[in-house]
């Protein structure tokens, strides 16, 4: 990039710049983006806090969907979870079933 910009800016500067120089000025540059950089990801942040409502881009994309889609989101979501709570239903029914004949034989 340094080239690039050395020769856009003079062809004769880039002639005249050695290696030691470039990696020196890459060094300077990149040190001082280190320094910049907690600044700007806090000011992007910031601005993204001011300029953007989570809440209401959240409610306005479900709003937008079908009814049918979101039903198919939210199933294929807890599918797993909607499982295991019919398998765990169907072993304690299977055991309340069992206690159940026990205390009738009893």
């Amino acid at each position: 990039m340094i080239d690039r910009k050395l020769l856009s800016l003079n062809p004769m500067i880039s002639a005249f710049i050695g290696p030691e120089t470039k990696a020196k000025i890459k060094a300077a540059i990149v040190s001082e983006m280190i320094l910049m950089l907690p600044d700007l990801a806090e000011r992007f942040a910031t601005g993204l806090e001011e300029h953007l409502d989570m809440q209401t881009l959240v409610t306005d994309r479900i709003r937008s969907f079908e009814l049918e889609k979101l039903e198919q989101i939210i199933l294929e979501i807890s599918s797993r979870e909607l499982r295991a709570i019919e398998i765990y239903g169907g072993v304690l029914g299977f055991i309340i079933g069992l206690l159940q004949v026990g205390l009738i034989l009893l």
